[in-house]
């Protein structure tokens, strides 16, 4: 075997190195015996020449280190103090082994992207315990506080607030979603998910704003038949906004379905149906529907509203679609307690006798526009003024067949206050016309507020005068 350079510098630097004792020596050999007999195999020439004699009771002729390699150098004597006393012999470099490098644990070997047996992490779990954090042993001061305390705070909160504050516990859930709080709601111009607004209608609201909202069905979780008469228990709704809201016509159904107690109804520029119109029949206290712009209806349905709601005093059917058949089931069917009623955009359905009708089965009328109508004459307006004694509003525009002078007939009513003659009269017309007309404005109004729930800017937040918003 060929010897390395590193290996002979190493061998050069080495010290006599003692050879060792074999298992045979006892230490009772070594008494009475001369050192040099016994131990001459086992040191170097310059230790075996020696002359003098060795005894195993002379602390000073046995050295540390010939016990140490007989294995004795746990014996108490003057030999373990002299093994204490040598100064340890340095080891050369060569020699040194280079320390173990620590073992990287289980957790950082899974870290750096290595793959470790699940034996690993056995092996280094450890449980332990965290320590509990400081909580205050103090009372809850709103334990001490009653459910009326509360509510009268709850009151002042907004609702997405007061949503959130049901999430705390079972008893502020339970006082969050108190009637009290959510007689009113405000979801105009909002998107409603399915089955959003039966969460909303079983909070007991009163007054719902749907303006403008997108409503997706269904409204409960599967297909809930209709039947009359509902439960009254499931919804209080009484005051509902749903003017140009997007919402199908079987959800409007099922929504219409829960109502028995609806007072005023907004469906301005929906889609409806026979069946919704037989839904509509179902309140007998209705007393304001503003059905304007709407269609999908027939004449029986109008036959059930105006047969089943008796108490309705503001109608609003302007520009619906109204053909002969519709127009004569609203003018012989319709209550005589009616108030208001829009039936303007009728265009060649209304005749002067449907008019000459409907002054004679609603004498209390105070409110009736009949714009575009193109075939009704003077004797409308001469009608009207013989036999509507109340009235305050009479719109007749764009009915081209009256003759101007007809109109300085109105003068005689002493309860009239606004006339609508647009698209008629001339400027000079219309100077004359107020001058013959003195208590009576003319033109001022643009747009009919019969049935509608918001009029004008400054009322946004409100519905037929009932607020919405906190």
């Amino acid at each position: 075997m060929e010897r390395r350079p590193l290996e002979d510098a190493t061998k050069a630097n080495q010290p006599l190195r003692k050879k060792p004792c074999t298992a045979g020596i006892r230490v009772d050999d070594l008494k009475g015996a001369k050192s040099t007999s016994i131990l001459s195999g086992y040191f170097d020439d310059e230790d075996a020449s020696s002359d003098e004699n060795w005894d195993a009771t002379s602390a000073q002729q046995v050295r540390g280190d010939i016990l140490e390699e007989m294995g004795v150098q746990y014996l108490d004597g003057p030999c373990s103090q002299d093994r204490r006393d040598r100064t340890p012999v340095s080891v050369p470099t060569a020699w040194r082994v280079p320390p173990i490098p620590p073992q990287p644990s289980a957790v950082q070997a899974v870290r750096s992207g290595r793959n470790v047996p699940l034996q690993a992490f056995y092996n280094e779990f450890v449980l332990h315990k965290r320590n509990k954090q400081d909580v205050d042993a103090g009372n809850d001061l709103f334990m001490k506080l009653s459910d009326e305390t509360i509510l009268d705070i709850f009151k002042w909160l907004p609702k997405p607030v007061l949503a959130s504050c049901g999430r705390v516990c079972r008893r502020w859930s339970h006082l969050a979603f108190d009637e009290s709080l959510w007689r009113r709601l405000d979801l105009a111009k909002r998107y409603l998910h399915p089955g959003v607004l039966r969460l909303v209608l079983s909070r007991g609201v009163v007054v719902l704003k749907l303006a403008m909202s997108e409503v997706k069905g269904p409204l409960f979780d599967g297909d809930t038949p209709l039947c009359h008469p509902v439960d009254s228990r499931f919804s209080k709704l009484q005051y509902l906004d749903l003017s140009m809201a997007s919402i199908p016509t079987k959800t409007l159904a099922q929504l219409l379905s829960t109502c028995s107690q609806l007072k005023k109804l907004s469906l301005e520029h929906c889609t409806l149906s026979d069946q919704i119109c037989s839904l509509l029949a179902a309140n007998p206290d209705l007393e304001c529907l503003n059905m304007a712009m709407s269609k999908g209806f027939t004449s029986e349905g109008l036959l059930h509203i105006a047969k089943g709601c008796r108490r309705l005093t503001a109608w609003n059917l302007a520009w619906t679609e109204m053909n002969h058949e519709k127009v004569t089931v609203v003018v012989e069917n319709v209550t005589p307690d009616m108030r208001e009623l829009n039936i303007a955009g009728c265009r060649g359905a209304l005749s002067d006798a449907h008019v000459q009708r409907l002054v004679a089965q609603c004498p209390g009328l105070t409110v009736l526009d009949i714009s575009d109508a193109i075939h009704v004459t003077s004797e409308v307006i001469e009608a009207v003024a013989g036999g509507l004694r109340y009235l305050k509003r009479l719109g007749v525009s764009r009915c081209y067949k009256i003759r101007p002078a007809s109109y300085l007939t109105l003068n005689k009513m002493e309860s009239l206050r606004h006339l609508a003659v647009f698209g008629v009269l001339a400027d000079c017309a219309l100077v004359t016309l107020r001058k013959g007309l003195p208590r009576v404005e003319i033109n001022k109004e643009l747009f009919s507020t019969v049935a509608r729930p918001t009029i004008g800017i400054s009322r946004r937040s409100s519905i037929w005068g009932l607020k919405v918003r906190d």
